[in-house]
């Protein structure tokens, strides 16, 4: 059934793991591009302002998902994170992220606990190596650091 038009009346709050490719303030789809605008917007006219009132945090794994931040939280949500760049190291941040949230713990302590999972960045920069030798010209570009936007002090026991 349509999420946007199902009775949502026992859910209490709404968590976003947002797994697809980014570019610089868009999102890229199997079949089509869509600016973080178009993604805030159809949130917005979609949902209800008491369904939106429910969104509670959203962890993309987007390459800039940074860029996004601003759009899932006028979007509705209440705390938000993305990368600075391209993001490599979902293989050994993912966990510890969902790990630590899944606990309780206050979303800017799990997202601590993910940017510390790269060790020295090891996977970045094999990222950086590998994107150098394949000739690509925005190696440079990589970094899976995630940054925060909203309510730092957010658990998962929580609903402001």
């Amino acid at each position: 059934s349509d999420v946007c038009s199902s009775d949502l009346s026992t859910v209490k709050a709404v968590d976003l793991i947002f797994v697809t490719h980014g570019l610089s303030g868009s999102v890229k789809f199997s079949d089509q591009t869509v600016s973080m605008s178009t993604v805030r917007d159809d949130i917005k006219n979609k949902l209800s302002s008491s369904k939106r009132a429910k969104l509670r945090m959203c962890f993309s794994t987007a390459c800039f998902g940074e860029s996004h931040n601003s759009k899932w939280k006028s979007a509705g949500f209440k705390v938000v994170s993305g990368s600075k760049g391209i993001y490599a190291d979902s293989a050994v941040s993912y966990l510890p992220f969902l790990a630590s949230w899944s606990a309780g713990v206050p979303f800017q302590y799990a997202i601590i606990a993910a940017n510390a999972a790269d060790t020295a960045n090891a996977v970045d920069l094999a990222a950086m190596a590998v994107l150098f030798a394949a000739g690509l010209s925005n190696w440079y570009e990589v970094d899976s650091t995630r940054v925060i936007s909203g309510n730092f002090a957010l658990t998962i026991g929580l609903m402001p």
